[in-house]
């Protein structure tokens, strides 16, 4: 099993009403294609300066092509750019986080400044080390 971020911009996708609506989602899978599998944990991210871990899940399906689904729908903002047949995967959201895990939050923490969606923030998947999975962990379960 391995951990990942996928990140949300909240221009493009309303995830703060959909982590509290919906149980499971289907998210794009732009990076590592190969490497999601069912089982992984996921920590979903929203972007922006105000952004964070909103919500935990899980992947409960393969990564293939496949359209957006209507239950996804009405929490899209630009269906340029999340429309038509993409590769995605499905993920059951297991954790509301209330409040959010700040960016702010996690950048103090030494061990996760290597965190691939600091270093390098474009992109929908990041990998997550077991060691840093082990520390948002702890955070997540506060």
């Amino acid at each position: 099993m391995q951990t990942w971020i996928f990140q949300a911009n909240p221009k493009i996708y309303d995830i703060a009403r959909a982590i509290r609506s919906l149980r499971e989602d289907t998210w794009l899978v732009q990076q590592h294609r190969n490497d999601i599998r069912p089982f992984d944990r996921v920590y979903l991210w929203q972007s922006g300066p105000d952004g964070g871990i909103v919500a935990v899940a899980e992947v409960t399906g393969e990564v293939k092509e496949m359209v957006l689904p209507d239950h996804s729908k009405p929490y899209v903002l630009d269906s340029k750019k999340l429309g038509g047949v993409q590769p995605r995967t499905t993920i059951r959201i297991t954790k509301v986080c209330e409040p959010a895990i700040a960016r702010s939050t996690i950048q103090q923490n030494p061990q996760l400044s290597d965190l691939p969606i600091l270093r390098q923030p474009q992109g929908t998947n990041f990998p997550v080390t077991p060691a840093q999975a082990a520390i948002i962990e702890g955070m997540v379960g506060k």
